[in-house]
């Protein structure tokens, strides 16, 4: 499956949050274009997760993580010219940003959620 956070298709008037991924007919019918195997490019640009923020930042990450593999390995290929990173080197610093990113990505999307929450009336 793919991992796609549809609390943007959800009201936020939702009488049962934790049953509305399964009641609420935008996200069945997201479900069901995922199964039959429509791309992620193909459902954005028909808008059948428009708002959906998670979907488009996706791409950023990846991007994130691979600009910060490769700065990490030209800071060592400057530092140590003789023996730069080994693919096996750079498969661990891929991983490591990885994590990292992800936890960051985590702890904002808290920090937002909170603060929403915390602001309305």
């Amino acid at each position: 499956m793919w991992d796609v956070d549809c609390s943007g298709l959800i009201p936020a008037d939702a009488s049962n949050i934790h049953s509305a991924y399964f009641t609420e007919p935008q996200t069945i019918e997201l479900m069901r274009r995922i199964f039959q195997g429509v791309d992620r490019d193909v459902l954005i640009a028909q808008t059948f997760a428009a708002g959906n923020e998670a979907m488009r930042t996706s791409y950023g990450t990846v991007f994130v993580i691979a600009a910060l593999t490769l700065a990490v390995w030209m800071f060592f290929y400057i530092l140590t010219p003789s023996a730069p990173l080994v693919p096996r080197d750079i498969i661990v610093v891929a991983l490591i940003n990885t994590v990292v990113v992800l936890v960051i990505m985590k702890v904002c999307t808290r920090r937002d959620k909170h603060d929403n929450t915390a602001n309305k009336p």
